[in-house]
């Protein structure tokens, strides 16, 4: 590991090694750039979400059972089921980013070396010096992308209106037995969730390094210029370099969580048996959930390194 102090022209025009803190100013910089231009990004589709598939599940009633003579027996009508809703509607896309071009050399900025004398950066010195600390800042959980059951929070932007994963129940009061035969799936929400992403904060400067150039001067690059090396490097890092690939998922084994995680619950009941007397040769029964809610998975947007 290279980490190297780059250089920059000071007031007096003289070269002067960029501060620790000059240097945490450029890698504000380049995590900001990344956040504002993610190569590992997600969006919202209504379906066939490339994050996989998450479930939803609640509890619907029997079937009705009817007689001729006498109310069906418990133990011979249907009992509450399990249903279950799919949702795949968080989407990765991993950005085709070629490898940094380091023309001449002398793209990367310059710094005293060893000897003393001025040497250029190279790419793994860039990773070194600012991309890897800030991979490992934005795979902190919620950096970049956050799970919330607001649809709007600060600092972020709603992905879409529509919820990524929704919590939904079995509304016990829609079901009577004078309603028998009930609608069999009565649901009700409990909670939506939605996907939001980090708004950039790209309203501040800093001390852009000097470099060399193909015929041996040193120059100062525009701050534009310099951004793009930045964004270049930090984009590659995030989707190449191993150990400090982006990546996200469910649940994803030493992943960092994002936001809240995703709670899927239903009732616990075996049963709520209920009859209802129509006419003479009209018995019928059917069995309602019933029971306390209970978590039955939790689902987190995870990020980690790959």
């Amino acid at each position: 590991m290279a980490v190297r102090t780059p250089l920059y022209f000071n007031d007096n025009q003289n070269l002067q090694e960029l501060t620790a803190a000059e240097i945490s100013q450029i890698k504000l910089r380049m995590y900001n750039l990344y956040i504002n231009n993610p190569s590992v990004s997600l969006s919202y589709v209504s379906s066939g979400g490339t994050l996989g598939t998450i479930i939803d599940t609640r509890l619907i009633a029997g079937n009705s059972a009817t007689s001729i003579s006498a109310f069906p027996d418990e133990g011979t009508t249907d009992e509450p089921s399990v249903f279950n809703i799919n949702y795949s509607r968080i989407n990765q896309t991993i950005d085709t980013v070629n490898l940094p071009l380091n023309t001449d050399n002398v793209r990367y900025p310059v710094y005293y070396n060893i000897n003393g004398n001025l040497q250029s950066m190279t790419l793994q010195d860039m990773y070194d010096t600012f991309a890897f600390d800030v991979i490992n800042e934005l795979n902190i959980g919620g950096v970049i992308y956050t799970i919330s059951t607001l649809t709007s929070i600060t600092d972020y932007t709603l992905v879409d209106a529509n919820p990524v994963f929704t919590n939904t129940s079995t509304n016990t009061s829609l079901y009577t037995p004078e309603g028998i035969d009930e609608t069999l799936d009565q649901p009700e929400t409990l909670e939506n969730f939605y996907l939001h992403k980090r708004n950039p904060d790209l309203i501040f400067s800093y001390n852009v390094p000097a470099r060399l150039t193909a015929t041996g001067d040193i120059e100062t690059p525009d701050f534009n210029t310099f951004d793009s090396i930045l964004e270049d490097v930090i984009r590659y890092t995030a989707i190449s370099v191993p150990d400090y690939r982006l990546r996200f998922g469910y649940n994803l084994e030493n992943g960092n969580n994002c936001g809240t995680a995703m709670i899927d619950s239903r009732l616990n009941g075996s049963g709520d048996y209920q009859t209802l007397f129509v006419g003479t040769d009209d018995y019928r029964a059917q069995e309602f959930p019933n029971g306390s809610e209970v978590t039955i998975n939790t689902y987190s947007l995870t990020i980690r390194k790959e």
